[in-house]
């Protein structure tokens, strides 16, 4: 049996270009969302992997591995996304509310890396909201009169629906792991406090709790010889709060390797990963196969068309995400891209042949 180290390291590449063509797949009609019975994000070609292997369930953890720039934040913003969103948004009198299909769910996000960012968030929920009203406005054109999304009452209620969602995201800021250990050992409290009519049977109105990242304070503590120690103390603090409360945690973790490079994951410890139910190594697609953007333009013409280079517009970022626990016999992979057309956009293979 291959070791998590060994399977981190078989993660395979592929080309820029095959990445690319994955965003006509999916925007060519992408399938429904799978059901579950359990906890899902929100986000239907991440779900579809986990009820293959059983699932999310309360007290579950899923982290998210990767290196600088490898796209986990970008992942976290998605997921926060799909968790605040209402299902149904009224935008205006006279009109059918339009479905999200959000949680409107809150989110505890502990920032121990101080990356988060609130106004980055807010264009990505404005971005999504519009890209879905837009794509349905496509879809109804014959049927009743387009809404102008730059008008300034729509402008107005969509910023009323990103700070409203923004509200649902409660932020904390630890300098230190025994900080962040102490916060989550309260956290219990916390919910009591800011959800009073909610109980840990009934649940309360927080579905996630993320943790950004749990390899912040790992050179700190190892100099001091207090990893493995820390970890396993939050380790405990997440037992409790799992036990208490319907939440899961999805975290992220850094990829540093060693000299021999016969590991890439040195911050969390065996009591971390235990914890675990799934993980999906994260890294960027890099379009190094094509020097200038012109003959990468004119090899996805030769494959697609002159039509298809308008899905290469606005287009500046792309991820991989392949599971890497549990272990899996075929390899289970969605990708990521972000665009300031459509914000983040997730989808699957096939590959182009």
């Amino acid at each position: 049996m291959q070791t998590h180290s060994q399977r981190v390291l078989q993660i395979e590449a592929e080309s820029g270009l095959d990445l690319l063509a994955g965003l006509l797949h999916s925007a060519a009609g992408p399938s429904q969302p799978t059901s579950t019975s359990g906890v899902y994000l929100g986000i239907k070609e991440i779900d579809s992997i986990l009820h293959n292997y059983g699932g999310l369930e309360s007290g579950d953890v899923l982290d998210l591995m990767g290196g600088a720039c490898s796209g986990k934040t970008t992942a976290l913003y998605a997921i926060i996304i799909s968790t605040v969103l209402p299902r149904f948004w009224r935008h205006s009198q006279g009109r059918a509310p339009f479905n999200l299909e959000g949680r409107s769910k809150s989110v505890m996000f502990m920032d121990m890396d101080c990356g988060f960012s609130a106004d980055r968030l807010r264009t990505l929920i404005s971005t999504h909201v519009i890209a879905r009203f837009t794509s349905q406005q496509s879809q109804e054109a014959e049927e009743q009169t387009a809404i102008d999304i730059h008008s300034q009452e729509f402008q107005a209620k969509l910023n009323q629906l990103a700070t409203s969602c923004l509200q649902k995201v409660h932020v904390f800021r630890p300098p230190s792991a025994t900080t962040a250990i102490v916060m989550l050992r309260s956290m219990d409290q916390y919910l009591s406090q800011v959800t009073p009519l909610a109980t840990p049977s009934s649940g309360s109105p927080f579905a996630l709790m993320i943790l950004d990242s749990v390899s912040s304070f790992f050179w700190q503590e190892k100099l001091h010889s207090n990893h493995t120690r820390s970890m396993s103390q939050l380790v405990d603090a997440l037992n409790r709060l799992a036990r208490r409360w319907k939440l899961v945690f999805v975290t992220t973790s850094w990829l540093i390797p060693t000299t021999d490079h016969s590991t890439l994951d040195r911050t969390t410890t065996d009591a971390l990963r235990a914890r675990m139910k799934f993980r999906f190594q994260l890294h960027p697609r890099i379009l190094d196969r094509y020097p200038t953007e012109r003959e990468l333009i004119e090899e996805w013409m030769t494959r697609r068309g002159p039509a298809s280079v308008k899905q290469l517009e606005g287009l500046f970022s792309l991820f991989q995400a392949q599971m890497v626990i549990p272990s899996a016999e075929h390899k289970e992979v969605f990708r990521m891209s972000i665009s300031d057309q459509a914000g983040v956009e997730f989808y699957r293979p096939p590959f182009l042949s």
